[in-house]
């Protein structure tokens, strides 16, 4: 299953449909034991208090040894968004705390019916003061027929060797294309001593073959095995995949879109990039994604087109977000001194007051236009962009297309200069 006969195998297998002149590709991955070469994260296994709101979604285990100190359970969730729907389709969890779960429905299979997409597992101290720890391997709610295990003591990276040497296989379930299937997963547990912390992942990745590149994906820092929010690594350099965003992977003279992970297909789906396109994250020699909306001052309908034979420089910004209100002065000096028949400015406020907008403009004296839009609206989705990744800007050239990403402010009149 190792060998380089089954990743050939792989690369003949990848799907390729055709839709507007584009390719996507299903591009299959294997699972594979260990961290690879990422950086490995994990969850903090504590006692949860008594009132805690997940209390009623445990189910009883027997078998904790009686001769523990203090011993408690976890719950060991290998799919988190599968673990929440169901309890939600079960009525222990209400609305508001699934919207708040902002799980993805479309993106996958999930299972009305409860799996066993969890495990527990029991944490004390044994006689000696030593922490101790057992794991319901057979998911059968009975830790009296599972071995303790001394919780290792280790700081730092986990080593294949170690990680050969503390797995703990466990048995699931999990939807593989629409069906609930068993499954068998590496658990690994610790304690970090200078912090006295005990902590829980899942040594467990991904691998694609693809063009003769072998990707590397993980699952959410190693804190589950869904791949709702996925790293990967090729060819020595990570990329963060978010929950539905759309990030560029270059192979060859081709670029593509990561357009997500269905692990429950056990495929990482692309999409052929053509140079017409644009692209997230906004790349140089691309087209901006589409602007459109209403001039702020005049109610006018406004779109990044009728910049059309103009450089411009357009700035996402918020009346919340202090490095915007900071940079307003800079941009103002910069905009007073440049040619507007040449390069213009405009500005895009996000999930901002009407009023707070208007007084931040009057009192810097911003003249150039301004579209007014909710965070969640189309346009700043495109964008994908989080409230620390403002302010956010892009300096386009005469046909819209991207010539830079963040350019600096302090050379923004410089850069501008030798534009015109």
């Amino acid at each position: 299953m190792k060998s380089s006969t089954l990743f050939q195998l792989l690369l003949f297998l990848c799907v390729v449909s055709l839709g507007h002149a584009q390719k996507t590709i299903e591009v299959p991955l294997q699972l594979v034991d260990g961290f690879g070469s990422f950086v490995a994260y994990a969850d903090i296994v504590k006692r949860r208090p008594p009132d805690d709101k997940y209390a009623q979604l445990e189910l009883e285990a027997k078998g904790i040894p009686q001769n523990w100190k203090d011993p408690f359970v976890e719950n060991i969730q290998f799919d988190p968004h599968q673990f929440h729907y169901q309890n939600y389709q079960k009525g222990l969890i209400d609305e508001e705390w699934f919207k708040g779960m902002k799980i993805d429905l479309s993106s996958r299979y999930f299972s009305k019916e409860p799996i066993r997409c969890f495990a527990y597992m029991v944490v004390g101290k044994n006689e000696s003061g030593n922490w101790v720890y057992k794991i319901d391997t057979d998911n059968d709610l009975d830790f009296s027929n599972n071995r303790e295990r001394d919780v290792p003591a280790i700081a730092g990276q986990w080593s294949a060797e170690l990680v050969d040497q503390h797995k703990v296989m466990v048995r699931h379930e999990a939807v593989v294309e629409g069906k609930v299937v068993p499954m068998e997963s590496p658990v690994l547990f610790r304690l970090i001593p200078k912090r006295g912390l005990l902590i829980r992942n899942f040594p467990q990745h991904a691998v694609a073959q693809f063009r003769g590149k072998r990707i590397h994906l993980s699952s959410n820092n190693f804190t589950s095995t869904s791949y709702d929010h996925v790293r990967f690594i090729i060819e020595g350099e990570t990329h963060e995949i978010t929950e539905g965003q759309v990030d560029i992977l270059s192979v060859g003279d081709q670029k593509y879109r990561v357009l997500g992970v269905k692990i429950d297909q056990r495929k990482l789906m692309l999409q052929e990039i053509l140079e017409t396109d644009s692209i997230f994250p906004p790349e140089v020699g691309y087209p901006v994604f589409p602007i459109a909306g209403k001039d702020f001052a005049t109610g006018d309908s406004l779109n990044i087109t009728d910049y059309k034979g103009k450089f411009v420089f357009i700035e996402f910004w918020g009346t919340w977000c202090n490095n915007c209100l900071k940079a307003f002065p800079t941009l103002q000096s910069v905009y007073s001194q440049i040619d507007t028949t040449k390069i213009d400015f405009l500005g895009i406020a996000v999930d901002s007051p009407t009023d707070g907008i208007r007084r931040i403009l009057d009192r810097e004296a911003i003249t150039w236009k301004q579209v007014q839009v909710e965070e969640q609206s189309p346009l700043v989705k495109n964008y994908k962009l989080d409230r620390e990744g403002y302010p956010f800007s892009l300096l386009l050239d005469k046909d819209g297309k991207i010539l830079q990403r963040r350019p600096p402010l302090g050379e923004l009149l410089q850069t501008i200069k030798a534009l015109e």
